[in-house]
């Protein structure tokens, strides 16, 4: 594969994830599955990745639809969780919105993910300039006397 294409899928990730995590402050993305008695999202929202899991004892995993959704940040500044984590890192577990379901909130620091994605370009980088040589092959002569 060629050096330069080996650079844009390695880099393009990380370009994507960086305007993402900057309109993360001006909008909300956010991607949801409905199924039978659960539902999965995942959002990014000032700077954080959030993914909830609501689900009940009867849940099941098929059947369900996927959606994608966009809409403008709210301006409110309170945290989902009550107690921050560590570092951004935050988890969280609840009743959910009947009796008999659970809700699970996991969220990850939009800085965590960059440092994953911004970590290939340098593996990659680290592992090309090994691989390299450089100048020309030289090999040892004897030398000639006359």
């Amino acid at each position: 594969m060629r050096f330069w294409l080996r650079w844009a899928i390695v880099t393009l990730p990380v370009v994507l994830w960086l305007y993402l995590w900057m309109q993360s402050y001006w909008t909300v993305y956010q991607v949801t599955r409905n199924g039978y008695h659960n539902e999965f999202s995942a959002s990014i929202y000032r700077g954080e990745c959030a993914f909830d899991v609501i689900r009940d004892d009867q849940w099941k995993l098929t059947g369900g639809t996927w959606f994608h959704a966009q809409f403008a940040a709210p301006k409110l500044d309170d945290d989902r969780l009550e107690q921050p984590g560590f570092l951004g890192f935050s988890y969280g577990g609840t009743q959910g919105p009947s009796p008999a379901s659970l809700a699970t909130l996991i969220e990850i620091p939009a800085w965590f993910v960059a440092l994953l994605l911004g970590s290939l370009p340098l593996w990659l980088y680290r592992r090309q300039r090994k691989r390299r040589k450089t100048g020309f092959p030289i090999e040892p002569s004897t030398a000639k006397l006359s």
